[in-house]
């Protein structure tokens, strides 16, 4: 399951690099450093936790940080 999240990040990571690449718009920019800051701290949780039981946990405090980057 995480591994397909990971895809799917890398497919927009992709998509919005290629649409800043043809249009040079900020908000493209701006995502594409959003997805690939989520990308990395996911990677970093999975890493870090010595137990499966602990990703559900690290895992949504990071969507919920992406999501609402105020907390």
């Amino acid at each position: 399951m995480i591994q397909t999240f990971i895809h799917e990040i890398d497919k927009q990571i992709s998509s919005n690099q290629e649409l800043y690449d043809q249009t040079n718009f900020k908000i493209f920019k701006e995502r594409l450093q959003k997805l690939e800051s989520l990308k990395s701290e996911i990677l970093t949780v999975i890493e870090d936790c010595e137990h499966p039981s602990d990703y559900p946990i690290s895992f949504f405090k990071i969507r919920k940080d992406f999501i609402d980057p105020s907390h």
